[in-house]
């Protein structure tokens, strides 16, 4: 009887143990489909993301396409494009000053205006008001610095010749 009872609690313990396996494996499985799940949702929304963006370049191509149809548009990008195209290669061989390249600016900005939604228009315009303003305060704080600041700086003497001019002409 105690040999039985004894088979009796091994088989009832292996059973148990067997179930705890098989539930085990079981919770293994469902996070393993879980994941897999998971990660085939990422992969759609990634695929999907991808493909919203590959849309959206190409309807902004086709815009841009439909916006330089426009005669006066393309007017103006190549009198912007052009002029600094041939600057840019002469460039290669002989410098050009920045006030040649100014001069074209405003073509830009109107081939812009002509080319751009309101929308864009408006993000364009903070955001070069905030880039002149910074540039603006740099300036300004360059231009209240004391002289002193610049004395052993390579830049002293041309600083000097221009900020000291009546002062040196008296000199002389």
């Amino acid at each position: 009887a105690a040999q039985i009872t004894a088979e009796k609690q091994a088989a009832e313990k292996r059973a148990e143990e067997l179930a705890a396996r098989a539930a085990h494996e079981k919770a293994a499985q469902r996070a393993a489909a879980k994941a897999a799940a998971q990660k085939a949702a990422a992969e759609k929304a990634a695929a999907e993301k991808q493909a919203a963006q590959k849309a959206a370049a190409a309807q902004r191509a086709a815009a841009l396409k439909q916006q330089l149809a426009q005669p006066r548009l393309r007017f103006f990008m190549y009198v912007w494009a052009v002029p600094l195209l041939f600057f840019a290669l002469l460039s290669l061989a002989k410098q050009i000053g920045l006030h040649w390249l100014l001069s074209f600016v405003p073509l830009f900005f109107v081939a812009a205006a002509l080319a751009l939604s309101a929308a864009q228009l408006k993000k364009s315009v903070v955001y070069l008001a905030v880039f002149s303003a910074i540039h603006v305060a740099a300036i300004v704080g360059v231009s209240l610095a004391p002289m002193e600041l610049w004395k052993n700086s390579r830049l002293y003497d041309g600083i000097v010749f221009h900020v000291k001019t009546a002062e040196l002409l008296q000199r002389l």
